[in-house]
């Protein structure tokens, strides 16, 4: 039985449990395999093309496009996402480890991010598909930048888990009471008054 594994018999069944370092170095070539299929599959759609992709740069002063990970702050797009093709590209329902999500313009962080992405490792599946896309359909030079050593502390997430469900509830209590304040007149009282007329 290979390291960083543990074999219990429970009701004569056995259950074997992997620990965490085995299970992200999987996660990780999981991943890279993912990456390098979705690369196939993408250049072979498109055509004799594919040949001539911009391979990324490791610059991001000479990129057009930087997609930056944070293991404390998530997954961002820097550059100018402006032209309504680049766009179209950041909203494709194409991202995540199971597909179907795309990136979201945050006002409060000034970028298109990946929502969900704070406090986990660089999904670099959805990064390089990204990466490709830009580089392959509109020949953007883009450069990767990923921090996955850099965390928060658990004091730091919860502090700020907390701050967003009291704003949550403030926001939800000041709703409600411009309901109950403002009443609202039913149906049929706005309807305008039918005349009735006499039967015959």
């Amino acid at each position: 039985m290979g390291a960083g594994y543990v074999v219990t018999n429970l009701d004569g069944f056995g259950t074997c449990m992997t620990d965490f370092h085995t299970l992200e170095a999987a996660q990780a070539e999981n991943d890279e395999a993912g990456e390098e299929q979705a690369e196939a599959a993408d250049k072979s759609r498109a055509g004799s093309d594919a040949d001539e992709v911009i391979t990324e740069v490791d610059d991001e002063a000479a990129a057009d496009t930087v997609i930056r990970h944070r293991r404390a702050e998530g997954t961002s797009v820097e550059g100018d996402t402006r032209p309504v093709a680049v766009r179209e590209i950041l909203k494709r329902k194409r991202y995540g480890r199971r597909g179907g999500m795309g990136f979201r313009w945050s006002k409060t962080v000034g970028a298109w991010i990946r929502y969900h992405t704070r406090d986990h490792k660089a999904d670099t599946w959805s990064i390089g598909r990204l990466s490709l896309a830009l580089r392959l359909e509109l020949g953007l030079k883009v450069c990767r930048v990923i921090d996955n050593a850099t965390r928060r502390s658990f004091a730091e997430a919860e502090a700020e888990r907390y701050e967003k469900e009291e704003d949550s509830a403030d926001r939800f209590t000041e709703h409600g009471a411009n309901a109950t304040s403002t009443p609202r007149r039913s149906r049929s009282a706005r309807r305008p008054a039918r005349r009735l007329e006499p039967r015959c």
